[in-house]
């Protein structure tokens, strides 16, 4: 008769590290820490590309205006924005809270961005082109 002998090695505790991020608080939360671009159309709105792709419509309580600035911050419990009390957003010496926050539709982020260009008349104004090239003489077929 033969017999089996099998070996339990103790296997290596693998720690999650330190720098993750906690797990999100809800499906419709963003993750401050990952933000890729804000807009704001007006003095009340941001839409917001996380870095993964999501997109997102954060109502603020009040007006501020020229939130997006640099060195603007979204603070928020364990950096998840969520729309609830507690949650700022930081520009300017001034704490704006954050009234609510939905997940929206690439073609809503786009007509976000795209009134975020607008001035205050409603006129997309571009920067100035200058288009230079070489000079061509006679005909060509």
């Amino acid at each position: 008769m033969r017999s089996l002998f099998i070996f339990l090695l103790p296997l290596p505790t693998v720690a999650p590290p330190s720098h993750a991020p906690p797990p999100t608080p809800g499906a419709e939360c963003l993750d401050a820490r990952r933000i890729k671009e804000v807009r704001q159309p007006d003095a009340r709105t941001l839409a917001i590309l996380a870095e993964e792709g999501g997109r997102f419509h954060l109502q603020l309580a009040g007006d501020c205006p020229a939130a997006v600035q640099d060195g603007a911050r979204l603070v928020a419990r364990d950096g998840w924005v969520c729309g609830h009390s507690g949650e700022y957003l930081r520009t300017d010496g001034r704490s704006c809270p954050l009234a609510a926050l939905r997940t929206i539709y690439a073609a809503e982020c786009a007509r976000l961005a795209r009134a975020s260009t607008r001035s205050v008349a409603g006129v997309v104004t571009l920067d100035a082109v200058q288009v230079t090239d070489e000079r061509r003489r006679g005909f060509s077929g």
